[in-house]
């Protein structure tokens, strides 16, 4: 897929999701940067494919919502590259294996708020 060719560092889930914001969150923390792809209906042909492709992305019984590419590769959902999940050494290791910059400054992250739609509008409300 173009898109993971040609971003080292992919994460792809429901914005306002815990396994997506904690993917966002440890990869601002190491201030790498990061394509995102995002939707907010169950139904968007892109998280069923996800969800058909990496069928064992469960977290306590629930599928999850994120799937984090780096170099390519499927790494896991958002909550697999968590500091107590993935050592910090290994997450490190995978982003310089990639060529990942990190040397971005994370922008404030309102996901968690409001969906990319409505932070959309907002947006447009606001110019």
């Amino acid at each position: 897929d173009q898109m993971l060719r040609e971003n080292a560092v992919v994460v792809m889930g429901m914005p306002q999701m815990r396994c997506t914001v904690s993917a966002r969150s440890v990869l601002h923390s190491h201030r790498v940067c990061f394509h995102r792809r995002e939707w907010d209906d169950l139904e968007d042909p892109l998280y069923r494919y996800l969800k058909c492709k990496h069928p064992n992305e469960f977290e306590g019984g629930v599928m999850m919502h994120s799937y984090v590419y780096i170099g390519g590769q499927f790494v896991g959902n958002g909550f697999k590259i968590a500091p107590d999940r993935m050592p910090e050494s290994r997450l490190l290791s995978l982003l310089r294996q990639s060529g990942a910059d990190t040397n971005c400054t994370p922008k404030a992250d309102c996901a968690g708020i409001v969906s990319a739609a409505r932070a959309e509008e907002l947006d447009r409300t606001l110019k």
